[in-house]
């Protein structure tokens, strides 16, 4: 008789997240490895338009922004009884709740990321690095003119 091992319920778990991860969510969002409590981000703003030559020429230095994310830390996990394993003459009820674990975990991103595109339209949740809503159609960055 076969029975699953602890080694082999990590790996349906991984297998499961690598193979569900919503590749949506990959295009949409840029991953930061993070070691502390919250991250401060920098960027430099958008550049403003051209304008007609008259007389001397102007460039413009680019206005800084920053953002600080501060991480959260969830938790989840699944245990088995030793019989219930046991008794699993396929060794797939393990392995099927180890990947429907992953799954949920897989699920969890989507929703974190579905909560602030929906709160976009004006929630604190949802507002940019200028303090408008998300998702409003008049930033600005300077002389950059409305950005969309």
């Amino acid at each position: 008789m076969r029975y699953i091992t602890a080694r082999g319920i990590r790996s349906a778990f991984f297998l499961a997240v690598e193979r569900l991860r919503a590749q949506w969510l990959d295009r949409l969002c840029v991953r930061f490895d993070s070691n502390s409590a919250s991250e401060e981000y920098a960027w430099l703003g958008t550049p403003s338009g051209l304008s007609e030559v008259k007389g001397e020429k102007h460039a413009e230095e680019l206005p800084e922004y920053q953002l600080t994310i501060r991480n959260k830390t969830f938790q989840g996990g699944i245990e088995f009884r030793r019989e219930d394993i046991e008794r699993d003459k396929t060794g797939n009820i393990a392995r099927t709740r180890a990947m429907e674990f992953g799954m949920r975990c897989v699920n969890h991103e989507v929703e974190l990321v579905s909560e602030l595109i929906l709160a976009g339209d004006g929630t604190s949740k949802g507002l940019a690095y200028d303090g408008k809503n998300f998702f409003a159609a008049n930033h600005s960055s300077h002389k950059s003119g409305t950005q969309k």
